[in-house]
């Protein structure tokens, strides 16, 4: 029976050939044109609720393409079986440094950067599970095709103020996501809570996209306001998805200016030391998460920009709120 939330126009026959993909739409996602080809209007809805603040870039900052890149997103019915907790599981295959499956037991999308496309079958099961679908499918593919056209993928937060941000990176769970947190209660501009992408040519620029923060159930603990805030309960790791009120335009998600901090735990009170240049791209080349090892070449030209005249290292205690004054310091000593 069709998912009374999810509609969509059956394809005309069992091999899915020449779906009516009616339901169109385009962004420019991180500044690079982006086209969805749909047979669903809810996913198109869906997407535009996702990717339509990006129509405000200014076309200056728009990269050129002959032709923007473009998902085919077909839904269909099918089984999810879904696990106990609800939701279906998604698994991601990478078969080369770009390409790369994304499947369910009902569903399967092929990813190919290379290309600059992506097509996707997916069940209105999975796509009834909006935040999930929303951000494992339709963020996931998009970034990983414009990441493809000089958005090189960096783990770390960015925070800032006016036209410079400060880059916190090290390792999952050190604490990016919570200073990020901690810096919006501070009135600070936080360009991401984890992913920072680089663009090197005409110039270099970091692009950023959060709308939310993701925390530890632990870290309830220093916040008590957690219980109160809006959030979109806990996102496929048991995360708490705390949702940033924001009414800027997506202007402020680009800077030209960035200063790296490195992140580290262990220390009884923060401190805070300069670190040159070599060991900055030392810092941000090694012990990658899986997924910020794609690419490289690229990520070798990135890691040299980002690193060129040197950064800090920012040792953290036991209790995050002890950082914040540091990174304050550091946020408008750097402007």
């Amino acid at each position: 029976m069709t998912n009374p939330t999810v509609d969509f126009t059956p394809a005309a026959d069992s091999l899915l050939r020449k779906p009516r993909l009616d339901h169109v739409t385009e962004f420019p996602l991180l500044g690079v044109g982006l086209r969805l080809e749909t047979n669903s209007a809810y996913v198109r809805d869906l997407a535009e609720e996702t990717f339509a603040m990006w129509r405000a870039v200014p076309a200056e900052l728009v990269g050129r393409r002959e032709n923007p890149f473009r998902i085919r997103m077909v839904i269909t019915e099918g089984s999810e079986r879904e696990p106990a907790n609800g939701q279906p599981a998604l698994r991601y295959i990478l078969y080369d440094d770009a390409r790369y499956l994304v499947h369910t037991p009902g569903s399967v999308a092929m990813v190919d950067p290379d290309r600059g496309e992506a097509a996707a079958y997916m069940t209105a099961e999975l796509a009834s599970h909006r935040s999930l679908f929303r951000h494992s499918v339709l963020e996931a593919i998009g970034l990983s095709l414009v990441a493809h056209h000089d958005r090189h993928p960096i783990h770390a937060s960015a925070v800032g103020r006016d036209d410079h941000v400060v880059l916190l990176a090290g390792a999952s769970g050190v604490g990016k996501s919570t200073l990020a947190y901690m810096a919006h209660a501070t009135g600070l501009d936080v360009l991401s809570d984890d992913t920072v992408w680089v663009q090197l040519d005409p110039d270099t620029r970091l692009w950023g996209w959060t709308r939310r923060v993701h925390l530890t159930p632990e870290s309830q603990r220093f916040f008590p306001e957690l219980q109160t805030l809006e959030r979109s309960e806990t996102d496929s790791t048991g995360k708490l998805v705390i949702n940033l009120d924001r009414t800027e335009g997506p202007k402020s998600f680009v800077r030209r200016e960035g200063t790296v901090c490195i992140l580290e735990r262990g220390a009884k009170t923060p401190s805070l030391e300069r670190v040159d240049s070599g060991e900055l791209a030392r810092a941000l080349s090694t012990h990658l998460t899986q997924g910020y090892d794609r690419y490289p070449e690229r990520l070798e030209a990135a890691v040299r920009a980002l690193a060129r005249n040197g950064g800090w290292r920012l040792r953290l205690s036991d209790d995050p709120r002890d950082a914040m004054p540091v990174l304050l310091k550091l946020v408008d000593e750097n402007r």
